[in-house]
């Protein structure tokens, strides 16, 4: 978490503190099996869910309906998430994208990039973390 919350502060004016929102969610696998793919399930929902997130944005929509779509989607991610985790990312990146384009007057298509950015971040410190954490147990186990 301390290096995902260091890594996080040096993204700053890209939204890094997504970078440990997505490690956190990740480290929520009690097992490193399940560390492992939950991140993989965190980077195909978040691609899928970013892409969705963009066509919905395209469809310029009225605010109720924008305000009644974000309600679905947060029940379907509340839902989807003890059950299938790739699934509930599928609604989580439309949600914030659609709650972000309620706070302006136009739509601001470069928080894509960065929502990808730090989610390939975030993934990747958990990662490298997650092996290292691998190969000192291994050797911690050696017989000398």
């Amino acid at each position: 978490m301390f290096s995902s919350a260091y890594v996080s502060t040096l993204f700053n004016e890209q939204n890094g503190y997504w970078i440990l929102i997505i490690s956190v969610a990740i480290l929520g696998g009690e097992k490193i099996d399940e560390i492992r793919i939950r991140s993989h399930q965190r980077m195909i929902g978040s691609i899928i869910g970013l892409a969705l997130g963009i066509i919905l944005i395209n469809l310029n929509l009225f605010e109720l309906l924008i305000y009644l779509i974000i309600v679905l989607l947060n029940i379907c991610v509340v839902f989807f998430v003890p059950r299938n985790y790739t699934i509930a990312n599928f609604f989580t990146n439309p949600q914030i994208l659609l709650l972000s384009s309620l706070n302006t007057t136009s739509v601001n298509l470069s928080l894509i990039p960065y929502r990808l950015f730090n989610t390939i971040v975030g993934i990747s410190i958990v990662l490298v973390l997650m092996l290292l954490f691998e190969y000192g147990l291994s050797v911690s186990k050696r017989q000398y």
